[in-house]
């Protein structure tokens, strides 16, 4: 395993404050804290060139366990083995493997341009002046920002900064790569080439990539395995197709209707998971599909428009996290 990890956990210690003036005064002599888990007992265990998607709600633990994995974060308890090494010792043999990447933190300098970043990155990490050249102009080629590269940082758009960050990022062949939400933001081109670039890296170099996303397209068309965490727990570690397979038997109705409806009644059936106005999207077992259609035609004053499909991957993983429907 080129990544393991053992009843790993993170605690944080949060400052409380309440608002108010009184309050501050009172707070410059007497504080108190709370105590925060963001990662409980956490067992992971990663195969060399795997892609794994790292995904949960806001809160989840997802970035903390990826900042331990990389050395960023202390463990609170635990142990991390990655590539053979301690990450929080952070050694310079162990740094050469990793890129981290983070989609909301710039990590060029922003007055200058990128091809002047990627030469200081190229001497940081001692990578040879001809594996540069061609690595440089492999990455420029396949994001398609040759005309770029002397602009800039600041004068360049979220999307063009995102693909220098990753170009940045991969010119020393990192063998492991941490990537937290590198879409977000970016415009639906800029998200298909960023995804093209993780699946063709991975099949060329065999590297090993772990990435959180909330755009679930990320994952599914990167990451063949999933961990999912709920409030710093793993709840699920499987394969994308083995997490399918819990949920073939479930559907999503789409229905447009005209007049009043039963509401409980629906319930008493399936999970309405979003309700507005005239619409209604109903979350149903495949064996209780015809039981709700026909209620919906006997309930409602007409049906405008109906359609049924299979049940998203996005609401596989809410289901998955536990989170409940608030209709």
């Amino acid at each position: 395993m080129i990544i393991q990890a053992k009843g790993l956990s993170k605690d944080y210690t949060v400052h409380n404050k309440e608002s108010g003036f009184k309050n501050s005064l009172k707070d410059l002599f007497t504080r108190t804290f709370t105590s925060k888990t963001a990662v409980s007992n956490l067992d992971l265990s990663i195969e060399k060139g795997q892609i794994v998607g790292l995904i949960g709600e806001n809160g989840a633990g997802k970035t903390t366990t990826l900042k331990m994995l990389s050395g960023i974060l202390h463990p609170t308890a635990g142990n991390i083995s990655v590539c053979g090494y301690v990450p929080v010792e952070r050694k310079k043999e162990f740094l050469k493997k990793i890129a981290f990447i983070m989609g909301n933190r710039n990590q060029l300098v922003w007055d200058l341009p990128a091809l002047d970043s990627f030469r200081y990155q190229r001497k940081i990490y001692e990578v040879e002046e001809a594996a540069f050249k061609k690595r440089l102009g492999t990455l420029v080629d396949l994001f398609k920002v040759e005309d770029l590269l002397n602009i800039p940082i600041r004068k360049l758009s979220l999307g063009q900064r995102m693909k220098m960050e990753l170009i940045n990022s991969f010119i020393y062949n990192p063998e492991i790569i941490f990537l937290d939400e590198p879409t977000i933001g970016l415009d639906m081109d800029s998200q298909r080439a960023i995804r093209k670039f993780i699946k063709e890296y991975n099949n060329t170099t065999k590297a090993t990539v772990i990435i959180t996303s909330h755009y679930m397209a990320d994952i599914e068309e990167t990451s063949e395995r999933v961990v999912i965490l709920n409030s710093g727990q793993k709840v699920f570690d499987d394969t994308i197709t083995e997490l399918y397979k819990q949920y073939k038997d479930d559907a999503i109705i789409n229905v447009h209707y005209t007049g009043k409806i039963n509401i409980e009644s629906i319930k008493n059936i399936g999970e309405i998971v979003d309700l507005a106005n005239d619409r209604m999207k109903i979350s149903v077992n495949q064996s209780r599909k015809k039981e709700l259609m026909a209620l919906l035609m006997k309930e409602c004053e007409s049906i405008e428009d109906f359609t049924v499909s299979d049940i998203p991957f996005d609401m596989i993983i809410q289901k998955v996290s536990g989170k409940e429907s608030t209709v």
